[in-house]
């Protein structure tokens, strides 16, 4: 019986994901699915344009309108698109491998496996960067964790769906990656309890409460000389194209988006403790008065479920279905609908959003890029399978480029409630 091989990969790869890699990422990621797609970023950056203020020159007298005296026209920007990293790692040991000259389906089984852990690593990767600030932010130390001991505790316990045993963690304060990595030996799922292989202190020295909890790499390769300044390394995502505060005078894709933070940096509704619904319909109206269509809300699947209590009987007669975008159309998500000012509004449960936030949305100012196909087996040499060096195992690269953009910010909220 043959064997697999580095020549017989491909086809068995064909069989086993006959629709490609990316239909696991979507269902697991709503916002992936839902937000439109292009793969030709490229060069040394691709400018995403917006006309941010009106020609201020008009006026009822024609000579004033048309004196020498007053100038000027619309003011234009432009971000500059560049692309940002994502990458995850698979091992196949070499008894695996030497199994398949006996029991093809063995080897086949264990790549499967191998596989579909990577894609499930990759997708929460993808939707921690879709959603977030570009910080790579996975949790935050909570109040109640004492950190003499093994136990994180986060300070949103939703957040633990980010975290997996056996990842490695750094900690972020004050914009830099503080030195020593934490190890997760084990995870309370319940009350979002992370158990270190050893004491915090013992692993980063100047662990505190507060401190923003990362996986090891996202902000560079920068133990060595840690603590370091971040590095840039993720995507943008939405909040940090519609941040929860607004935004100053720091460089955005080259961007200032203080000149005009609403319309450069998106709106911030807080609901105050209102009901969900009535401060939805409040972000909608101040997105409409901004001169936008919002026609999606993003929630945690807690939020959307209070959603629905609240609404009572009258849930079954604003149900909805919307379907993902581009390659992405096959797939569906159940919603909950709003009528806004512009009209029907999406509602839908995204488990990688944490709880007591939204994003009130219009999706076709978003774009999802990336320099070709993403996430892809990273294989330039025409290899999807590598003869890992030192040891007996085989390696598997999958990853890619990707990038955020938002064509008009100000046609989007992130909203508290």
């Amino acid at each position: 019986m043959i064997g697999l091989t580095l020549a017989n990969i491909q086809p068995v790869l064909k069989v086993l994901y006959p629709f490609g890699l990316k239909k696991v990422l979507y269902e697991n990621c709503p916002t992936l699915a839902l937000m439109p797609k292009r793969t030709d970023l490229g060069g040394e950056y691709t400018k995403v344009p917006i006309m941010f203020s009106n020609s201020p020159t008009g006026s009822a007298s024609d000579t004033v309108a048309f004196s020498n005296s007053v100038t000027g026209g619309p003011s234009l920007a432009a971000f500059q698109i560049t692309p940002g990293y994502n990458y995850v790692k698979g091992l196949l040991n070499g008894v695996t491998m030497a199994a398949s000259k006996g029991d093809k389906q063995a080897v086949i089984s264990a790549l499967k496996l191998t596989i579909d852990s990577m894609q499930n690593t990759m997708a929460r990767s993808i939707a921690n960067y879709l959603l977030g600030d570009g910080l790579g932010a996975r949790g935050v130390i909570g109040a109640a964790t004492n950190v003499a001991t093994p136990n994180l505790v986060l300070a949103d316990p939703d957040s633990v769906v980010n975290f997996e045993v056996g990842m490695v963690l750094e900690l972020v304060s004050g914009g830099n990656v503080e030195a020593g990595t934490l190890t997760i030996s084990a995870i309370n799922r319940d009350t979002g309890v992370l158990t270190m292989s050893g004491n915090i202190s013992a692993g980063v020295a100047t662990a505190a409460v507060g401190d923003t909890v990362i996986r090891r790499g996202d902000c560079g390769d920068v133990q060595a000389v840690a603590p370091a300044a971040v590095q840039q390394l993720l995507p943008q995502g939405m909040d940090a194209w519609v941040p929860s505060t607004a935004p100053g005078a720091t460089s955005f894709f080259g961007v200032n988006r203080s000149t005009d933070v609403t319309r450069l940096g998106g709106i911030r509704i807080t609901g105050g403790g209102a009901p969900i619904e009535e401060t939805l319909i409040k972000a909608a109206m101040r997105i409409y008065r901004e001169g936008g269509k919002p026609n999606a809300v993003l929630m945690n699947p807690t939020d959307f479920g209070n959603l629905e209590v609240s609404l009572g009987s009258k849930v079954q007669y604003m149900r909805g279905k919307v379907q993902g975008s581009g390659d992405a159309g096959d797939i569906g998500f159940d919603t909950i609908r709003v009528h806004g000012p512009a009209g029907v509004i999406d509602v839908v449960a995204e488990p990688n959003l944490g709880q007591g936030r939204g994003k009130v949305v219009q999706w076709n100012t978003w774009t999802h890029w990336s320099v070709g196909s993403f996430p892809d087996f990273l294989m330039e040499d025409g290899n999807k399978l590598l003869r890992t060096a030192g040891n007996d195992s085989y390696e598997i690269r999958m990853g890619g480029y990707p990038q955020v953009s938002c064509s008009a910010p100000g046609y989007n909220a992130d909203v508290t409630w």
